[in-house]
């Protein structure tokens, strides 16, 4: 049963066109278009006894108990209660759903916004069948891309013909950077935000590539309101893609900039005492072609078998590959002194 992914994304595609709230929200607040929807085989699963309803109990080729059986294991249906008082329900239950496709159009996993409130569930969820995948990866073979956070961003730029990825949260930046090592330029434009998480993730993902060789450019979204993402400055602007293109052509080379010591960024403002030096006083690193490892102090108890800490003198942070600790020497120092 390979191809359930792909045939629950199909259902969850036939439902979304049949709630018109959904659709007004796409079209309307979100300004996506009729065939972006389609092609992109956006859903939406009103209730949770949906997939129960519409995929188990249906005839086919395969029994209930099959089918039930995939869609517990691919985390589309959970369970509540024990015993006699099992009660399944849809895992994206009042969600829009956004399936990931591989570049073979083969379903990998699906992410989702809440559309109706359900108790206290976050407001993105996802299920990934694979390991490190972008939204969109298909965007990949473009000469250039811009890195957004969430799919309705890079769906709004691949709606004016823009390629572009979603990372899917930005917590998810260590394991999806290496997707972008391949495209000759990558432009990074997450949200922007009076609290500048957005930038600070922009340049934990700039740093990630420089460390792997690949420069990038760092797109500024002004702040228009509390948050700017893509989505809702091309819903604002008068000429959306000039006015993008623009920001594009005006976007900082991550090489030119301090990435340890951008103003305006609480986490690292201030750090002017050099990494390598602060990192050796606590941690034995070996320089490897300019950059600096050692046994990362943060996870496994600090005996970890292999290298994994990466320190860069000249952009003055340090990144864990494995437990994705990052900062600056102020960082570097609080977390080493509450263990």
């Amino acid at each position: 049963m390979n191809n359930v992914p792909n045939e629950v994304a199909q259902l969850y595609h036939q439902e979304l066109f049949k709630h018109l709230e959904t659709l007004s929200y796409l079209r309307k607040e979100r300004q996506l278009s009729e065939h972006i929807l389609k092609d992109y085989q956006i859903g939406y699963s009103p209730s949770s006894d949906f997939l129960v309803k519409n995929y188990i109990r249906k005839d086919g080729k395969f029994s209930r108990v099959e089918r039930l059986q995939a869609v517990l294991e691919l985390d589309l249906l959970k369970i509540n209660g024990y015993g006699e008082n099992i009660d399944p329900y849809d895992f994206f239950c009042g969600f829009l759903t956004f399936p990931i496709h591989n570049p073979q159009g083969k379903v990998v996993g699906f992410t989702s916004r809440k559309f109706i409130e359900a108790g206290n569930r976050p407001k993105f969820m996802h299920v990934f069948y694979e390991d490190g995948i972008l939204y969109n990866e298909k965007s990949l073979n473009y000469e250039y891309v811009v890195v957004v956070e969430s799919p309705i961003c890079a769906l709004t730029l691949e709606q004016y013909g823009i390629p572009s990825v979603a990372v899917m949260g930005i917590h998810r930046i260590g394991k999806t950077y290496q997707k972008l090592l391949g495209v000759r330029d990558v432009y990074i434009a997450f949200d922007s935000e009076d609290k500048f998480v957005g930038r600070a993730q922009a340049e934990k993902l700039a740093s990630l590539l420089l460390m792997r060789g690949k420069d990038s450019y760092l797109v500024e979204l002004p702040l228009l309101f509390e948050k700017t993402d893509v989505n809702s400055y091309f819903a604002l602007a008068s000429f959306p893609v000039d006015s993008f293109k623009f920001l594009m052509s005006q976007a900082k080379r991550a090489s030119s900039l301090n990435l340890g010591r951008i103003s305006k960024r609480k986490q690292f403002k201030g750090s002017t005492q050099d990494i390598v030096k602060i990192v050796s006083e606590y941690v034995s690193l070996e320089e490897r072609n300019g950059r600096y490892w050692g046994i990362c102090p943060f996870h496994a108890g600090g005996k970890e078998k292999h290298a994994s800490l990466c320190v860069g003198g000249k952009m003055n942070i340090f990144y864990c590959f494995a437990c994705s600790c990052f900062g600056g020497p102020k960082e570097f120092v609080e977390m080493i002194s509450s263990q």
